[in-house]
């Protein structure tokens, strides 16, 4: 688990600074994460039910983020 969790914060560490602002790049690491892990709907409420996230912030990040 580790090691996986290794390789994906070196998979996001090229892609987060191009997001710009902090909450950004928060929102943007929890939703590709969520997108990646196992579950059934990948809206933003249900990783936000499944891995205790801020639904308004994850729906703000894909929505709104340029």
């Amino acid at each position: 688990m580790r090691e996986a969790r290794h390789r994906f914060v070196a998979f996001l560490e090229p892609l987060l600074p191009l997001m710009g602002r902090s909450e950004r790049r928060k929102w943007g690491a929890f939703y590709i994460q969520g997108i990646m892990l196992e579950g059934g709907r990948k809206t933003a409420a249900g990783m936000s039910d499944r891995y205790g996230g801020n639904v308004q912030a994850i729906q703000q990040f894909v929505s709104q983020s340029p």
